[in-house]
């Protein structure tokens, strides 16, 4: 049901509904696991679509969040609108997967989805500490840097869809394995760079 569904949202190419409908549209795309898909909507830039947020900055010239995605929508629309923020969340929830699995903070996933991009790096703040991302994808190659905040537990989950590989992590090879398409690997707290290898064919 929810691939067919991400496959529909897909073939429209577009974000059907309004600005604030959006948000719940790329939060399910994201937690359903087709973040491709989600990143394709997040970062359109087709300039014939009016529902994107690439078209709201050009044609409303915002350096915020509008309250709809065009004034032709709603001629008296605010310019400050916190509905209209979900890039800001889908890049740190979304694109970089970072959530808590338990209160305060004392451990996280960080589940990382993003699509076509080969690079990016984030810090997002937590109760216990920044979390601090870096990730290049290269030929199907992963190499990730992480640092943890103190007192905090994480699993780091990369897009996989062959056999869990020998990771490498802080040069030393360690077992990792391979859950609902994802390479999925403890992290302690600290600075880590993980390494994993392109799948072989």
């Amino acid at each position: 049901m929810r691939d067919a569904m991400a496959a529909s949202i897909a073939g429209t190419g577009r974000i059907q509904g309004s600005v604030y409908g959006a948000f719940f549209l790329l939060e399910g795309l994201y937690k359903s696991g087709h973040g491709d898909v989600a990143d394709r909507l997040l970062l359109s830039e087709d300039p014939s679509d009016t529902h994107t947020w690439a078209y709201m900055l050009s044609r409303l010239g915002v350096t915020l969040s509008a309250e709809a995605w065009s004034d032709s929508a709603k001629s008296n629309l605010s310019l400050s609108h916190p509905w209209g923020a979900t890039p800001a969340v889908a890049i740190v929830n979304g694109i970089f997967g970072i959530r808590p699995t338990a209160p305060g903070f004392a451990s996280a996933e960080i589940r990382l989805q993003p699509g076509d991009l080969t690079q990016g790096q984030l810090v997002s703040p937590t109760i216990r500490g920044p979390i601090g991302l870096n990730f290049t994808v290269q030929d199907s190659a992963w190499t990730v840097s992480a640092s943890i905040p103190s007192n905090m537990k994480t699993v780091l989950m990369i897009p996989w869809s062959a056999e869990a590989p020998r990771v490498i992590l802080d040069g030393t090879p360690v077992s990792a394995e391979v859950r609902d398409g994802f390479l999925c690997l403890d992290l302690p707290c600290g600075f880590h760079t993980v390494v994993c290898p392109a799948p072989q064919p």
